[in-house]
């Protein structure tokens, strides 16, 4: 069950990474002239801090996919009106559900936050809940801050499911 990871498609895929892509630009065109002009790359440069850059983002945005793990010692009745709940709360959009998985997102709203929107992706499986939010790769806009957003939807959610797990 570790280093489980969200899947997502190859179109999801490159516009979750498309920030590394996009820092890797400079350093491109740059490495293309100096290789034109028949110059010697030994020199520090500062096209070279968009690759560091490009590195860093590049694990940034890989451990984004990964999942929280939740131990589930939830009723199949409990999981379900959680993420009932949490949706309502968080204005979720769902866009595919079974009786244990659910993938939905949350629309841009310029009054709540700058962000462009969360997709969330809730599995259930045997004893674990895995759950995960990320900016949503199939918004309009790519963002790479959530704003808090993406722990508040995890955290809602975990917050409903002891709640109601208490009431029964």
């Amino acid at each position: 069950m570790r280093n489980r990871k969200i899947q997502l498609n190859k179109r999801e895929l490159f516009w979750h990474y498309s920030v590394v892509l996009f820092l890797l630009v400079l350093p491109s065109v740059d490495l293309y002239y100096e290789i034109k002009k028949n110059q010697p790359l030994s020199e520090i440069k500062f096209s070279y801090l968009f690759i560091f850059f490009a590195v860093i983002m590049f694990y940034i945005q890989r451990n984004k996919l990964k999942f929280k793990t939740i131990q589930n010692f939830y009723s199949l009745e409990i999981f379900d009106l959680a993420l009932k709940k949490t949706a309502k709360e968080l204005n979720w959009v769902i866009d595919y559900r079974t009786n244990d998985f659910m993938r939905a997102h949350r629309k841009f709203d310029h009054k709540e936050s700058g962000s462009w929107g969360e997709m969330i992706t809730i599995n259930r499986i045997d004893n674990v809940i895995l759950i995960n939010s990320i900016c949503n790769p199939n918004g309009l806009f790519i963002s790479l801050f959530s704003y808090g957003r993406n722990k508040q939807n995890i955290n809602q959610f975990v917050i409903n499911l002891e709640k109601l797990s208490k009431i029964e």
